[in-house]
């Protein structure tokens, strides 16, 4: 059986998706403006050294399925900007009581 994403999982996930399939065709920093609601945030960060990769942050409280999230979001990339059936992730944790748990 499948874990069924909370609505604010949703939420995120389409928010993110919108932004990617964006950034494929108009670049991160239009994608960014036109995702993300107005007077929410700042302009548009790139990452150093990589300027047209695009780079965001979800914040996702204690609790609140990043896990899989991340698996929603890995496929999310693949479809929307990567544009492959079976991408590479290398999945990084700050400690191994995270990798544990994971």
């Amino acid at each position: 059986m499948a874990l069924a994403l909370k609505q604010y999982q949703r939420r995120a996930l389409s928010s993110l998706e919108y932004f990617l399939e964006l950034a494929r065709v108009d670049g991160a920093a239009i994608a960014f403006s036109r995702a993300v609601d107005e007077g929410l945030f700042g302009d548009y960060r790139p990452m150093p050294g990589l300027p047209d990769v695009p780079y965001v942050c979800l914040r996702i409280p204690t609790g609140g399925g990043k896990t899989i999230m991340g698996a929603h979001i890995i496929q999310a990339a693949s479809s929307s900007i990567l544009e492959r059936k079976f991408p590479l992730v290398m999945w990084m944790v700050p400690t191994s009581q995270i990798k544990d748990q994971t």
